[in-house]
């Protein structure tokens, strides 16, 4: 199933319920048995509607796989039978203990004031 969007929904689960949300132009390119939604703009999926827009029914799916810190966990946890949480490379983790130490003097943004 390739399917093309406005990238445009409203949330239903518990985190931002009612909200607008704007995801860009959005598509979802299917090959090898897998659905992939590519969006224009950044954006973390909290929100299974962000699938169900799309034509993608989470809750009948084996593996859903998203790109998010900690936001999915209100709405996908009820839904899911486990969730594995993986950290990747980059400056984004949300494991502290990823990141080698480097000395770097002062001022250091937000430990220090600026200016």
């Amino acid at each position: 199933m390739n399917a093309i969007s406005d990238g445009r929904l409203v949330n239903k689960g518990p985190r931002g319920k009612g909200a607008l949300i704007d995801m860009g132009y959005t598509v979802v390119l299917a090959t090898s048995g897998m659905e992939v939604a590519v969006t224009q703009r950044r954006f973390q999926p909290s929100d299974p509607e962000a699938r169900r827009s799309l034509g993608i029914e989470p809750t009948v799916r084996k593996i859903v796989v998203l790109k998010s810190a900690v936001n999915f966990k209100a709405a996908f946890q009820p839904i899911a039978k486990e969730i594995t949480e993986v950290v990747g490379p980059g400056i984004g983790s949300a494991d502290p203990i990823t990141f080698s130490s480097i000395k770097v003097r002062p001022p250091v943004f937000p430990l220090d004031p600026l200016g």
